[in-house]
């Protein structure tokens, strides 16, 4: 059990790297942490939490390095049916605000300007409403189609049913000019015949 008397280790910025792997390793250890510690650590203020702090960002580095991830968004639409309170496109927000919803050909132009700046990951958000699956759905190949080597999707479209799942993960292969799309019985053999 955690007491106001613990005290987190030091962290100066010169040997930084050194002194809070020594003395914050039992921080990155999960079996370490419970609700206890849990409980104690965020409520720590003052030079605790800076130091708490400095370890968190050294661990972070440690782990990723100086290297920032960037995704390119895309926001689909601001239509929500439901009413989450911490997020901005909930039901109550669009009656306040103008809604819109973007067409396949801007989702398009969007993903294109993200590929044109370098970034491949291309994050798809929208508020949770049936009529995005088959938006976001066919505009994926497409998408994927765009970029010359690997692109990564982030899809946040709210809660779906198991088919609009099925749907939005069936698998899409190019060949050539080509773009099949599904594994029913008429696609699968068209790319057989195609390869």
């Amino acid at each position: 059990m955690y007491n106001e008397s613990m005290t987190a280790p030091r962290a100066s910025a010169r040997g930084l790297r050194s002194e809070l792997d020594a003395e914050f390793e039992q921080l990155l250890d999960s079996s370490f942490w419970n609700r206890d510690a849990l409980s104690f650590w965020l409520r720590v203020r003052g030079e605790q939490q800076e130091q708490l702090f400095a370890a968190a960002r050294a661990a972070r580095e440690k782990v990723f390095g100086r290297r920032v991830v960037v995704r390119g968004l895309i926001e689909v639409t601001n239509l929500c049916r439901v009413n989450c309170e911490f997020c901005p496109m909930r039901r109550d927000n669009t009656k306040q605000n103008t809604i819109f919803q973007l067409k396949e050909e801007q989702i398009l132009e969007t993903a294109t300007h993200i590929r044109d700046a370098g970034v491949n990951i291309v994050f798809l958000q929208a508020g949770e409403v049936p009529r995005t699956t088959q938006l976001v759905g066919n505009a994926l190949p497409k998408v994927r189609k765009m970029f010359s080597g690997p692109v990564e999707f982030l899809l946040c479209l709210g809660n779906k049913t198991e088919e609009e799942y099925t749907f939005l993960k069936r698998p899409v292969v190019f060949l050539n000019n080509e773009i099949f799309i599904g594994s029913e019985k008429k696609t699968v053999a068209a790319l057989k015949n195609a390869l």
